[in-house]
């Protein structure tokens, strides 16, 4: 990971849940941004219908980070996933056994790692200084100074990249803001602050914004964007299979 301090414009994305329209419309967007380099910060399948080809586009990223769904896929109690609701979990199974088609992209994502550094900056999908693996995948960053964003700022290096709350959030030593739920949305960064920084969800967005986020870090420019997708065909998918909870089709279209 170290080629990540040259300079070049770098493209993070989290929570993509197997919402390969979402996934698309994103990727098509950093090609015509011409950002070449992606950091996905885990989660990549869950929630939705296309595991399989999310996880073979995300072969071509420049780092990808395991998520607790993408855990899932290989804990050896996910029979007992307390942390996903019963629907959830259903979709966990069934995704584990699409994913026995495809015994390539099961060795591929199971060698992600838990977390990462590159010059300066700290990638996990939850918080980035919990005290071991799990947690770091399953402790959510809110905009809480009473919970967990005093210990996430604790962090090793400037700038740290999370998911798992599928909202774009920006926090520093003063507190952390959830952004605006618009289409684009810029900031300068402090070089002599500290930030925590979260891109949003490219495939269940929880902000009641149904556009895919994600953000560009350009020198100390963080840029956040919202993109159009295809929703209407993934909610489709969604309703076409019995393991799928139809209400999992209904938020994708509210952005819940």
């Amino acid at each position: 990971m170290q080629q990540m301090a040259d300079g070049k414009p770098i493209a993070f994305i989290a929570d993509v849940h197997a919402n390969l329209e979402a996934l698309k419309a994103v990727i098509s967007a950093l090609n015509i941004l011409g950002v070449k380099r992606i950091i996905n910060l885990g989660d990549l399948v869950g929630y939705g219908p296309d595991p399989i080809p999310c996880i073979e586009a995300a072969r071509r990223f420049s780092v990808n980070i395991m998520g607790n769904h993408d855990w899932a896929l290989f804990d050896p109690e996910r029979h007992t996933v307390t942390w996903a609701s019963a629907s959830a979990q259903r979709i966990i199974f069934w995704t584990a056994r699409e994913m026995k088609k495809r015994t390539d992209l099961l060795k591929f994502v199971r060698a992600f790692p838990k977390s990462g550094q590159a010059g300066g900056m700290v990638f996990t999908h939850g918080c980035p200084v919990a005290n071991n693996n799990r947690a770091r995948m399953n402790t959510y960053v809110y905009p809480d100074p009473e919970k967990y964003l005093p210990v996430a700022m604790l962090f090793d290096g400037r700038l740290a990249f999370v998911g798992h709350t599928h909202l774009p959030m920006v926090g520093d030593a003063n507190g952390m803001v959830m952004l605006p739920a618009g289409t684009r949305w810029e900031m300068e960064l402090d070089p002599l602050r500290r930030y925590i920084i979260n891109p949003g969800s490219v495939g269940q967005p929880r902000d009641h914004n149904p556009r895919p986020s994600f953000c560009i870090l350009d020198g100390n420019q963080c840029s956040f964007y919202r993109v159009d997708y295809d929703v209407r065909t993934t909610m489709q998918k969604i309703l076409a299979n019995r393991v799928f909870n139809p209400a999992y089709a209904a938020r994708l279209r509210a952005g819940r």
